[in-house]
């Protein structure tokens, strides 16, 4: 099998899995708020709820972002991931005014789309501080191969 089919098929294994991780963790999501929580935190500060709603949603936007990079060639990528999961922040409270025992709120949905906002806002930062360090940035989509005898296997020490 020639070596740029292994290499499309990692790729494609690749986003799979990223795609299953996606899929886990907004049907988690949606399980946590379709119940009454059983977990009880103890209450360390005020509005520690909203740290935890963005917490949670900001690694919703970059699991969204890394699923939205593997599957499309769109420029925005970081916006679609914020669009949408501002958007799952909405969906998620207007499903949780259904719920016996929970309740909507707005300042959740703030936190949920403020959480995303951070998390895509340090994406960016560090993917910029690896660009200008020559390092390649979490988001590359190709892969650069070089055949077997061209690597360089043995470190040179001086």
């Amino acid at each position: 099998m020639p070596q740029s089919m292994i290499i499309k098929q990692e790729g494609n294994y690749i986003r799979y899995v990223w795609a299953m991780i996606f899929i886990a963790y907004v049907s988690w999501i949606f399980y946590m708020s379709s119940s009454v929580p059983h977990i009880t935190l103890p209450e360390l500060f005020e509005n520690q709820d909203k740290v935890i709603h963005a917490g949670v949603f900001g690694l919703l936007s970059l699991v969204a972002w890394r699923v939205f990079s593997l599957w499309s060639r769109l420029t925005y990528v970081k916006l679609l991931a914020l669009i949408f999961t501002s958007l799952y922040g909405v969906l998620d409270e207007w499903h949780q005014s259904f719920v016996i025992g929970r309740n909507s709120d707005t300042m959740d949905w703030l936190a949920d789309t403020l959480g995303a906002l951070i998390a895509l806002s340090l994406l960016k930062y560090f993917q910029k501080r690896a660009a200008k360090h020559n390092e390649p940035p979490p988001d590359c989509h190709e892969m650069q191969l070089l055949p077997v005898g061209q690597l360089d296997l043995h470190d040179s020490v001086h």
